[in-house]
């Protein structure tokens, strides 16, 4: 029973390394959008922030808190290993912290092949769509600034077992734009 679990364990581990090493291959490539300096700061994942280019020297922080954690489940799993002193529901609790790491990360990006949104790479494939939604007085939203308060929230569709993804958009022109580039892209791809 040990040795199953920890094969899983294992196995959840390798998996959120494939996908750091996934996202940092994408920050490396081309950017299609948003190019421009007025484009980027049009964008936001997070309302009050601004978002920073999708490229690893942009991105540190995210970065290492990603090779942290990394570092952090691979301890637990040895500490376990050697001192036998955890219950093996315990051991799925060190994944808890991982899913909120994709917040950690400022950035969001048009690159071949998907998007990059928040700390992870979303595939065309794994996208069903996509909504604008207006920012109003009811919207989660709005109240963090005039900007933010007249703005769009573009939130993707996503297959299941895949958690929401979403960007604050501000200006009008950028909304059209990048509405051509996911209809284009959307079409293409699925």
């Amino acid at each position: 029973m040990k040795t199953v679990i920890y094969l899983i364990y294992g196995l959840l581990i390798l998996c959120i390394v494939y996908r750091f090493f996934v996202l940092l291959t994408k920050m490396k490539q081309p950017i299609i959008y948003p190019v421009r300096e007025e484009e980027q700061s049009s964008l936001r994942v997070y309302p009050q922030n601004i978002i920073q280019s999708p490229r690893p020297n942009q991105q540190k922080a995210g970065i290492v808190l990603y090779l942290l954690m990394i570092l952090y489940l691979v301890a637990v799993i040895i500490l376990e290993y050697y001192f036998k002193s955890i219950s093996w529901p315990l051991l799925f609790l060190a994944f808890v912290p991982y899913f909120q790491l994709q917040q950690v990360f400022n950035m969001f990006a048009v690159v071949e092949g998907g998007i990059l949104c928040g700390g992870r790479f979303i595939h065309w494939q794994s996208i069903k769509g996509y909504e604008w939604t207006e920012i109003n007085q009811n919207h989660r939203f709005y109240g963090y600034g005039e900007e933010v308060n007249h703005g769009y929230e573009l939130r993707f569709k996503l297959k299941p077992l895949y958690f929401p993804a979403y960007v604050v958009v501000t200006d009008k022109k950028v909304k059209q734009r990048l509405t051509e580039l996911l209809d284009q892209q959307m079409e293409t791809n699925n």
